[in-house]
């Protein structure tokens, strides 16, 4: 696989961030019509084998509200009405087998692909095996990481035979210091690849720098990150129009406070860049102790609360306000789903852009609930009970 280098595009996508960089004066949001749900039905069981979901990370739509849900080593299909009728594939090395399933996808409207380390394998709606194809080629260096293309987070097939590619990536190494405070500077490139994963360009590169601090406690260091972290998100449309970014809003810049929702089509346009303004919210005291309780609940014998709160606050890494965007979703039909600020309440506000990245709807998901699909008037979320054991849920938009 040839190594191309990434320094080109990282400048030329530097300058487009640059360009953006300045603020307007004042920007005025048009009023956004609010969206209802109505459930339509549930996924899963605690206790019934057969209808039990391990990971729920993905989930693609068919074009007759059929689900497809990535389960580890095969494909459960469900029905329009939420019944489970079928699987696709199986544990295996040969055609039609999976041995770590990553990412489900349709194309052509009637072809379902489904990517694995080193292999994307197709099947008709109905479940037959059509063909595989080989990702071949060895780890390459990137500006940080080793980039794998070959072992997909995510892959987007384009009409033309080439794919998006969001790759797995690792990091050589990380020198943490003593203690105090290290910033990792960590830039991973989404790639357009040929059916072999050969490198044809880097589309955008994704920004997953972060400081964290090093908090001595009897004789480690452990590293803790922001409670609240400000971060930027990336995602490959379903649709294959491009590259999604959500990048993180500048705090220095004067004028009113916003948020940028950028496109980025498969040969490096800018499709567009939508400015979202925001009304930072600031974090509640209750918030804070909530939520470095649960980080020292996951030590075992380690740091107290109050302690870890004392370290983050030295590191500057409690904000005054909470990040605008807490995540994101891409639907089927070119819509981007930007998930707003975590705060104590039930409900977390979803703002929906168009294709043409212009706002269409809000609405209220509940907390314990991500979205991971849309089509039309049709969104998938998932739920994660105490136990951690996964639900979907379907539901209708009302607008």
């Amino acid at each position: 696989m040839p190594t191309r280098a990434f320094l080109p595009t990282l400048l030329a996508f530097l300058g487009l961030c640059l360009a953006c960089s300045d603020r307007p004066d004042s920007l005025e949001q048009p009023v956004v019509p609010e969206w209802r749900l109505e459930v339509q039905g549930r996924i899963g069981s605690l206790d019934d084998p057969e209808q039990m979901l391990t990971d729920v990370d993905q989930v693609a739509i068919g074009p007759d509200g059929q689900l497809f849900v990535p389960q580890d080593k095969e494909i459960f299909v469900y029905d329009a009405a939420g019944v489970r009728i079928g699987t696709i594939g199986r544990e295996g090395e040969g055609p039609g087998e999976f041995t770590s399933l990553r990412y489900v996808g349709l194309v052509g409207g009637d072809t379902l692909y489904a990517a694995q380390v080193g292999q994307i394998s197709y099947f008709s709606l109905d479940g037959r095996f059509l063909r595989s194809t080989r990702l071949e080629g060895e780890p390459i260096m990137g500006p940080g990481p080793v980039v794998a293309p070959q072992s997909p987070q995510a892959l987007v097939r384009l009409s033309e035979g080439t794919a998006l590619v969001s790759p797995t990536f690792g990091i050589i190494m990380y020198d943490a210091p003593r203690a105090g405070t290290a910033t990792l500077e960590l830039l991973v490139p989404i790639l357009r690849v040929s059916q072999t994963s050969e490198i044809q360009d880097t589309v955008l590169l994704q920004d997953y720098s972060s400081t964290s601090v090093w908090l001595a406690h009897e004789g480690d260091l452990l590293p803790m990150g922001s409670p609240f972290p400000d971060v930027s998100f990336y995602g490959l449309m379903p649709d294959g129009s491009g590259v999604v970014a959500v990048d993180r809003p500048s705090t220095d810049a004067a004028g009113p406070p916003i948020f940028r929702v950028t496109l980025v089509s498969p040969t490096r346009d800018t499709v567009f860049v939508t400015p979202i303004a925001y009304e930072p919210v600031p974090v509640a005291t209750d918030l804070l102790a909530k939520e470095l309780q649960e980080r020292a609940d996951r030590q075992i014998d380690g740091p107290s609360a109050p302690e870890i709160g004392e370290a983050l606050r030295e590191a500057g890494l409690i904000p005054e306000t909470l990040p605008p965007v807490t995540g994101s979703a891409l639907g089927q039909d070119g819509t981007i789903w930007i998930k707003r600020e975590e705060t104590l309440a039930d409900a977390v506000l979803w703002q929906v852009l168009g294709p043409g990245g212009e706002l269409e709807g809000e609405l209220h998901v509940p907390k314990a609930q991500n979205v991971v699909a849309a089509q039309g008037d049709l969104m998938i979320a998932v739920e994660l009970d105490a136990l951690d054991v996964p639900y979907i849920v379907r539901y209708r938009i009302l607008k």
